[in-house]
């Protein structure tokens, strides 16, 4: 037994004098060669090919009016009413909320009267001397003078600059529209002339023909429908429908008769005459569209000058007589008048103030709109700048989309975009990116943007405000670039790479990624067109 025990110890001593002779230090340890790997495995490959790529931004928005205004009130106050409500249209000048403001129209209506007491002490001053009432009418000379000296001026001018554009549109306008009446005139009496000719016969006959099948199908409604109930609403329907075909019928058959009637010396006079009458229209067109094109005759400006000039003098001597009926006037009286007068001004801006006071407690729509939101009822207390009613014009559409930061960062106004509507599934319509948020520090409510705003050609009357538009914004496009797939890319900490295949063997090589997709990526440097990779 100690024999064996023996034997073992000294088999273990030797087996780790062994261990310990081959032991390598880690400095001593060989670089190991690279050894290429095998293409063995059945991973998808793909070849490195040239095209175009695109980044872009995906998102939704939605359709809104272009332009779209918060309306708030400017000061604190207890709601009265709102009196619009979602989605209703409004025109220009239609009350949309107001405040509640106490006596302030009885404040208002006091004032109004206050003005007139003062108005009425100026007038009887005036009339209680001679001199004053002759200083009034100098002073209304004076103002008639200036009127007519700048009215003189004003056509000089007009007659010295030549004719406008839009007076020689409206005047080549009357010529067109002089020339196709007559046209017709002489049409109409060329027809009563030579008659009917066939075709316009049958089309008459077919007319008649028409009002008859349309009278025969309403008659059978009729009849299915008042055989239930003769006094039910829907057989008066169906009876006013039959009425309704018999005159169509008569109609039709008067034309008839008409188309197959000769015309009678009478018809031809009167055509005759409406032919004329618009030969003498066309000419005063054509002579009015000449003189306008050829603008004023020297005659015409040389006038207008002595207007001026005579306009001109007359103002002087208005002015001078009012100096002169002013020296006449006493002074104790003028300043009597003078006094009452700012009375008058007084009076008039006690009233403005109150007026405007009324006019901040309501809400009044500036432009027709949809009500698109409204904030608050009845007996409400409201914050000055805080929003109450939210207008749109819907006549001129935009889409308006919130971005996340990184992607706001990556759009730009000019930008093409793409999109689809819940109204016209599957047509795409172009549009472009026109603003994007630019919100001073600090902007809040009415005054802080938040979307960016995006055009759009208008695929029909389909899309209304609030509609879902599904957007593919257009960030940048590289064309004629190496291209593979997104899945063939690989990358480990800072490193990006991919393998690829040479002679059998798959190897790494590390590349410059570019513009993503869904899909692809661009390779700016590290592969070479026509290179095999393999996917992760």
């Amino acid at each position: 037994m100690k024999a064996r025990m023996v034997r073992f110890l000294l088999v273990a001593m030797l087996g780790l004098l062994v261990v310990a002779g081959c032991e390598v230090l880690p400095e001593e340890l060989p670089t190991p060669t690279a050894i290429p790997v095998q293409l063995g495995s059945k991973k998808p490959t793909y070849q490195v090919k040239r095209g175009s790529i695109v980044s872009v931004i995906k998102t939704l928005g939605r359709v809104a009016a272009q332009r779209e205004e918060k309306f708030f009130f400017r000061q604190d106050g207890r709601l009265k009413g709102i009196y619009v409500t979602y989605n209703q249209k409004v025109k220009k000048g239609d009350l949309l909320a107001d405040l509640e403001t106490g006596p302030l129209e009885t404040q208002i209506a006091q004032a109004k009267v206050d003005v007139e007491i003062a108005q009425l002490r100026v007038e009887a001053e005036k009339s209680a001397s001679p001199e004053l009432a002759s200083l009034k009418q100098a002073e209304a000379d004076v103002s008639s003078a200036e009127a007519r000296l700048e009215s003189a001026k004003v056509k000089l001018a007009e007659l010295q600059a030549g004719p406008s554009t839009d007076e020689l549109k409206a005047d080549e306008a009357a010529v067109a529209s002089a020339q196709e009446n007559l046209t017709a005139a002489q049409a109409k009496l060329d027809r009563l002339k030579k008659g009917a000719t066939p075709e316009d016969i049958r089309a008459a006959q077919l007319a008649v023909e028409s009002a008859k099948a349309s009278l025969h199908s309403v008659q059978v409604r009729r009849d299915a429908v008042c055989g239930a109930n003769n006094n039910g609403n829907e057989c008066k329907s169906a009876q006013a429908d039959v009425q309704a075909a018999i005159n169509g019928v008569d109609v039709a058959q008067a034309r008839l008769d008409a188309v197959l009637k000769p015309a009678t010396p009478e018809d031809i006079k009167l055509a005759e005459d409406s032919l004329a009458s618009a030969q003498a229209t066309l000419a005063a067109a054509q002579a009015k569209l000449a003189k306008t094109k050829a603008g004023a005759t020297p005659g015409e400006i040389a006038a207008a000058q002595k207007e001026v000039e005579s306009a001109q003098q007359a103002l002087a001597s208005a002015q001078a007589k009012y100096e002169e009926t002013k020296t006449k006037v006493e002074p104790s009286t003028n300043e009597d008048l003078q006094i009452l007068e700012k009375e008058v001004e007084k009076a008039k801006l006690s009233l403005q103030a109150l007026q405007k006071q009324a006019d901040d407690a309501k809400l009044v729509a500036p432009f027709d709109g949809v009500v698109v939101g409204t904030n608050g009822r009845a007996g409400d207390l409201v914050q000055s700048y805080s929003e109450v009613v939210t207008l749109a014009d819907p006549s001129s559409l935009e889409v308006r989309a919130d971005l996340t930061p990184v992607d706001l960062a990556r759009c730009a106004p000019g930008q093409d975009v793409t999109m689809t509507f819940d109204s016209y599934p599957g047509r795409q319509v172009k549009g472009k990116v026109i603003e994007l948020p630019k919100n001073e520090p600090g902007a809040t409510g009415a005054a802080e943007q938040k979307s960016v705003r995006i055009s759009f050609e208008s695929p029909g009357p389909g899309v209304k405000l609030d509609d879902t538009a599904s957007l593919t914004i257009v960030v940048e496009r590289h064309d004629n670039v190496l291209l593979i797939p997104l899945t063939t890319l690989r990358s480990f900490g800072d490193r990006v790479f991919v393998q690829v295949v040479e002679d059998g063997r798959k190897r790494e090589i590390d590349v410059k990624p570019g513009l993503r997709d869904e899909e692809n990526v661009e390779i700016e440097s590290g592969l070479k067109e026509g290179q095999v990779v393999v996917e992760k």
